[in-house]
């Protein structure tokens, strides 16, 4: 039976996602505005060559930015992501998710999503926007 939380209720749905529990994300950190999600990369979620696939990469920034725009009081949903790849991940490698809310107004907010490896190389960058249903 689940501990009672004192996390909004629409946060301990997003904490407890079924595809990311299928990909095996964990929420290490979270606080209004910031997340931090890691995995560690198994076969089954590699491409033909070998290294992580892309949409692995992407649901990895894609649950710390879910997580970071609900930690807070506030309902949200994202709009648009951009991804930019910059190195391949190989299978074993951990790799950690950082969101954070840069500029927020009463619809809109803005988040960077820094993808790095568990040593602090970096993998990926995002940008993304979410709208705020609650306005």
């Amino acid at each position: 039976m689940k501990q009672p939380s004192s996390e909004p209720d629409h946060l301990s749905a997003i904490e407890d996602d079924k595809f990311s529990h299928f990909l095996g994300i964990a929420v290490d950190t979270v606080r209004d505005g910031y997340a931090l999600t890691r995995l560690t990369v198994r076969p089954e979620l590699c491409n033909s060559f070998g290294s992580a696939h892309g949409g692995t990469i992407f649901s990895l920034a894609d649950q710390a930015l879910a997580v970071a725009s609900n930690a807070g009081d506030r309902k949200s949903v994202a709009v648009s992501v951009t991804i930019d790849y910059v190195r391949p991940v190989e299978v074993g490698q951990t790799i950690v998710a950082e969101a954070k809310r840069e500029q927020s107004k009463r619809v809109l907010s803005l988040y960077t999503i820094k993808i790095r490896t568990a040593l602090d190389v970096p993998i990926a960058q995002a940008q993304a926007l979410v709208y705020h249903l609650d306005t």
